[in-house]
């Protein structure tokens, strides 16, 4: 059987051991992290393995995988911040996920900025209202809520222990855009993540070391998409 041995995260990417019939490998996925990206590439190795490649092949190959934009993939910002950028979409439990990851990654100072998770029903208030608690053991120094249901999250931290002066909630991702840069500092690990809807990416995008990678880089960059002017979710209205 594959095994995977001795999973580490770093702010660099992951690193961990495959295993298979009594031989063991070293494997880095440089630029990657989150545990979930480890289900795929376990996946890869067990597809080379029934085609005959050993051990060294595969670890080598793996070397080059890369998370597509926008899943919780590793880019640069300005000041020497580093970006998580989650914005493809959000769910509770993916939310979730983001915020464990952010744990392990050693930083001078965490900011999260989370969008609306839309589309989840009438449970919305008490969803968003329920990651009080991640958000806190995240390691976060700063919170920036974007969006009607995002206050909610924001009132919820006001109650608790969490810095206050560094709790912000903005109606619209335009609004957050507009005083983002003032609550950046050099070296900040900042993790994006929302809705499709709420156009997160834009956030990211102005946080990039080189903007003008953008649509290489982020997610959802056909000049279509990027065109299109945000509109207000149902489930604000």
């Amino acid at each position: 059987h594959l095994k995977l041995l001795q999973e580490g995260t770093r702010i660099d990417g992951m690193s961990f051991k495959l295993s298979y019939e009594g031989k063991s490998i070293p494997v880095r996925l440089p630029e990657t992290i989150g545990k979930h990206h480890i289900l795929a590439v376990l996946a890869g190795a067990a597809v080379g393995i029934a085609m005959k490649m050993n051990l060294v092949d595969i670890a080598e190959a793996l070397i080059h995988f890369r998370p597509l934009p926008g899943r919780l993939t590793l880019l640069p910002g300005y000041g020497n911040m580093r970006i998580l950028d989650d914005t493809y979409n959000a769910s509770l439990a993916s939310t979730q996920a983001a915020l464990s990851v952010m744990k392990e990654i050693i930083a001078p100072r965490r900011v999260v900025i989370l969008g609306d998770m839309l589309e989840i029903g009438d449970t919305s208030m008490d969803a968003h209202r329920s990651l009080v608690d991640t958000v806190i053991g995240s390691g976060a120094n700063v919170f920036i809520g974007v969006g009607h249901h995002m206050q909610f999250l924001a009132d919820a931290l006001k109650k608790t222990s969490f810095p206050q002066k560094q709790i912000y909630a903005f109606a619209q991702p335009s609004i957050a855009l507009q005083n983002l840069s003032d609550l950046m500092r050099p070296g900040d690990l900042v993790l994006v993540k929302g809705s499709r809807g709420m156009r997160m990416e834009k956030i990211v995008e102005a946080l990039l070391a080189e903007p003008e990678r953008a649509t290489e880089l982020l997610c959802c960059q056909s000049k279509s998409w990027r065109s299109k002017p945000f509109t207000e979710p149902e489930e604000w209205r």
